[in-house]
């Protein structure tokens, strides 16, 4: 900060008044930092995914982010359901052997819209999740996911419908072996 006088003025004030220029950007610090009112800029970008899964016929309690995971080891997952705070998403689910539509509801007494799978208790052995991220979220953010085959331990990370680095564009085999669980999280790279 550098004083160019002492005798300033200003409307409404009395007297000399020091005027200075400073070399800092403190609107930008007090704003990133969260003070005097804003919100910090790290909790602005901050995304809460929320999902949950049908298993044996029950629809399991919701899961938030990376806090526990959904569904019961060693319990085929039959649906699924996922939505978030910012932003949307859309997924869907393989079972017997195909592709079923792609979802961006979550509504567990919606079989059209509100969840993925078909209703019927068949087991699903890969899940895909695409997250879009709104304009006002900087630097662009993806799903990344991991399912684990019933009663094993979870495969790696999958990243939106990404096929870069030994990704498959989706969690899980696609082979018709059920999954057990899975864990989701919004982030970015």
């Amino acid at each position: 900060m550098w004083q160019y006088t002492s005798k300033g003025t200003i409307e409404g004030a009395v007297g000399n008044i020091d005027m200075n220029w400073s070399y800092v950007d403190y609107p930008a610090i007090i704003k990133k930092g969260g003070f005097n009112g804003f919100q910090k800029e790290d909790e602005k970008a901050k995304v809460t995914v929320t999902y949950r899964v049908r298993a044996n016929g029950k629809w399991l309690p919701e899961v938030t982010d990376l806090k526990s995971y959904a569904g019961n080891k060693g319990q085929a997952i039959t649906d699924l359901a996922v939505k978030v705070s910012k932003g949307s998403v859309k997924y869907r689910v393989h079972t017997k052997g195909r592709w079923l539509n792609w979802i961006t509801g979550y509504d567990i007494k919606d079989f059209y819209k509100g969840y993925a799978g078909n209703g019927e208790g068949n087991p699903v052995d890969a899940v895909q999740v695409y997250f879009y991220t709104p304009d006002s979220i900087r630097p662009h953010q993806q799903a990344f996911y991991r399912v684990s085959e019933l009663g094993k331990e979870y495969f790696d990370w999958q990243e939106d419908t990404s096929q870069k680095d030994g990704m498959d564009g989706y969690a899980g085999n696609a082979d018709g072996t059920a999954i057990d669980r899975i864990q989701i999280q919004i982030k970015s790279r």
